[in-house]
């Protein structure tokens, strides 16, 4: 047992640990696995993994996943992720957007980072497209469009959220993933994208301006989201 990096053609091999509560929000793992968005990959074997460590190109996202056991694979994420951000100064302020799915894989990340990072709670809802087509038009004043190139271009901090997430806007581009709500004088007013692709799902962010909430425009740019073809 160790701590390995694998190489994309044994990818394969971690898809087998989803199961049960690994399961849950899968689309950001898989978006790497699959190879949507360049990542990262560790495991503690690397032909029947039993836990592994799967990464975004810098370092800042993250999912461990299986159990959290195996004394030498845990040792090696905690030095490996000590050096990255702890060997010079740049490496000082930073995001994190790890998750774990047990309260041992959390205490791996505390003693790394400690206070740097803070616990949050998701809830996973299952989608019902039938329900959601039934639903009644919402009349919204603002206009809807496509996130593409040029929309990219005009919008520089939305650019550099899809380049984060995505690693360059021509991969994110190529999966025809988002729509943008703007006021008459081309301010934002809400946006729906996929943050990532994974597993046949899409992982949405939902964002609308204070001033425009509870008026139906977040329904509307999610309606528009999900007729996109993935």
């Amino acid at each position: 047992m160790s701590f390995v990096r694998i190489e994309r053609d044994q990818y394969h091999v971690v898809k087998g640990l989803f199961s049960g509560m690994e399961s849950v929000f899968t689309p950001y793992p898989l978006s790497i696995l699959e190879e949507t968005i360049d990542g990262i990959v560790f495991v503690d074997n690397q032909d029947h993994p039993q836990c592994a460590a799967v990464i975004s190109s810098d370092f800042i996202g993250g999912r461990l996943i299986g159990h959290a056991v195996d004394k030498e694979f845990n040792e090696g994420f905690i030095a490996t992720m000590k050096e990255h951000f702890f060997s010079n100064v740049s490496s000082s302020n930073f995001k994190l957007f790890w998750s774990t799915a047990s309260e041992t894989w959390d205490e791996l990340i505390f003693c790394i980072f400690g206070y740097k990072v803070f616990r949050i709670s998701r809830t996973q809802f299952k989608f019902d497209r039938h329900v959601f087509e039934t639903l009644g038009p919402v009349e919204t004043n603002k206009d809807m469009f496509r996130i593409d190139a040029a929309m990219l271009q005009s919008h520089e901090s939305l650019r550099r959220e899809i380049q984060g997430l995505w690693g360059s806007t021509e991969n994110y581009l190529q999966h025809d993933v988002g729509w943008i709500a703007l006021s008459s004088d081309g301010s934002v007013m809400g946006l729906c994208n996929s943050a990532f692709l994974g597993g046949g799902l899409a992982e949405l962010s939902i964002q609308v301006n204070k001033s425009v909430r509870g008026q139906g425009l977040g329904f509307q740019l999610a309606r528009k989201a999900t007729d996109l073809t993935w």
